[in-house]
């Protein structure tokens, strides 16, 4: 068998047999029975759908939660011993280094979850859940350990793009709270599915449920179908962040359509907005402008900061070599180029008119017929000044901190100014000189936000050119 996998995917092959030696393939199955059997005699298990739970948690944590410590510690062991550079020169094409690391190192904790995958399903047909939920939530178990571990793989890529060469990187197991906050995140948008994957009851409930999308009532499969979006597109990245390993040139167009994808995705959701198509675009431009305002943030975090890189995009946009900046440009610039665009839908579509009618909800016409069209996009304006006085001190860090103190320092500066000094001068009204969310509609506030970009943007002028010139 292996050797069939060495002809297909000699990634894949080699990872199988490292991990799953014979005493390890018995060990598995042995811990998760002795605690399935330990948890079935406790009280708190006299049904079987609490041994389904049960089963479930721990698929969580040996397949997703220890899966993505494997796939972090195997990737960044073969960066500091010099065998990932080896691999990069090989043959094996994006796609099978790909499938080779995302299921590879994680081969243990897929067989591991197959045993947990079996007690649920046992334990699900015991308490005669219905075949439409038993097979959901079956295939939930799988998507969610994709999901997660294409998030985890993608951040480790990053880091060693980040690090360069000749530098030690220690275990990332910190970054592990970034795929569960996202786990939570893609769960709350498709809980519906969760809600029938364990037989709730949803009756009288239909209000809260997102089992709605763009007016239509959907079936669970259908849900679960719409759900898969993230987890086909977390795939796509890993094989696009291969592609960049292996020194092939990636353009702006993965990423476009991804934003893209997620904005009308998301959109769909939002039938509490009425079912007017310019109060749906109006709140969609809010929700995906704030999530695109924070992904911008994220991705400026773990994209290397290089002064050669940024020397040649400028070199592009002087020469108008757009094909070639399409390749150069990293994606944090893109991502808030399009919180940007959201910003302007929404000033766009606010000084419509009609904008409102009678189906509008009464707590979003309120904020639209109260108050000028300034009012309602000050916060916006000032998010994206802030954003730019943000960006250029993040970057003004980089360059002046050592690598690997860069994103510490950047985090510390990110939390004194949204999170600690608000807090300290939220009593002196100085607050709202620090973070766009303690601002209010003051004109000041724009104007504030304007001369901080300003002054960011001058002083990253001024290191840039001190940097270089050392170079």
């Amino acid at each position: 068998m292996n050797r069939k996998i060495l002809a297909i995917n000699p990634e894949l092959a080699r990872n199988i047999s490292i991990e799953l030696t014979p005493t390890r393939l018995i060990l598995m199955p042995f811990i998760i029975f002795l605690l399935a059997g330990f948890y079935s005699g406790l009280p708190i298990s006299r049904n079987n759908g609490s041994l389904m739970l049960f089963s479930t948690y721990l698929f969580y944590i040996i397949t997703i939660f220890w899966g993505c410590k494997n796939i972090s510690e195997s990737v960044l062991e073969e960066f500091n011993v010099g065998t990932w550079d080896w691999q990069r020169m090989s043959t094996l094409s994006p796609w099978k280094m790909t499938i080779g690391k995302l299921f590879g190192s994680t081969i243990y904790n897929w067989y591991g979850g197959a045993f947990c995958i079996l007690i649920y399903l046992f334990s699900a047909m015991s308490a005669k859940m219905p075949l439409n939920s038993l097979v959901i939530g079956f295939f939930t178990h799988i998507s969610s350990a994709i999901f997660i571990h294409s998030i985890m793989l993608m951040i480790t890529l990053l880091q060693i793009r980040r690090a360069g060469e000749r530098t030690k990187l220690k275990s990332a197991n910190w970054l592990l709270i970034i795929p569960i906050i996202m786990l939570n995140w893609w769960s709350g948008v498709s809980f519906y599915s969760f809600f029938k994957m364990f037989s709730l009851d949803t009756n009288g409930m239909r209000g809260n449920m997102q089992s709605i999308w763009y007016g239509l009532d959907l079936n669970v499969w259908c849900i679960y179908l719409l759900s898969l979006t993230y987890p086909i597109w977390s795939v796509a990245g890993v094989y696009r962040s291969m592609r960049t390993e292996l020194q092939y040139k990636n353009g702006l167009k993965w990423w476009v359509a991804f934003l893209i994808t997620a904005f009308i995705y998301n959109g769909g959701y939002l039938f509490f907005a009425g079912d007017r198509a310019g109060v749906r675009l109006l709140m969609m431009s809010i929700t995906s402008g704030i999530s695109y305002f924070a992904l911008s943030y994220v991705l400026l975090m773990f994209e290397p900061i290089e002064i050669t890189a940024y020397r040649r995009i400028l070199h592009s946009i002087k020469t108008r070599d757009f094909k070639r900046l399409w390749t150069q440009l990293p994606l944090w610039p893109v991502t808030y180029f399009a919180f940007t665009l959201l910003l302007i839908m929404h000033i766009v579509l606010s000084l419509m008119p009609d904008i409102i009618s009678s189906e509008t909800p009464e707590y979003i016409s309120n904020r639209y017929t109260g108050g000028s069209v300034y009012d309602q996009n000050s916060i916006g304006l000032v998010m994206l000044f802030y954003g730019i006085r943000d960006i250029c001190i993040i970057i003004i860090i980089n360059l002046l901190s050592k690598k690997k103190r860069a994103n510490f320092s950047s985090i510390l500066y990110l939390i004194l100014v949204y999170l600690v000094l608000p807090i300290l001068l939220r009593n002196s009204g100085l607050a709202s000189f620090l973070s766009p969310f303690n601002t209010d509609s003051d004109p000041a506030n724009v104007l504030v936000g304007i001369v901080e970009a300003a002054l960011a943007v001058y002083a990253l002028v001024f290191v840039w050119r001190q940097y270089a010139s050392k170079e």
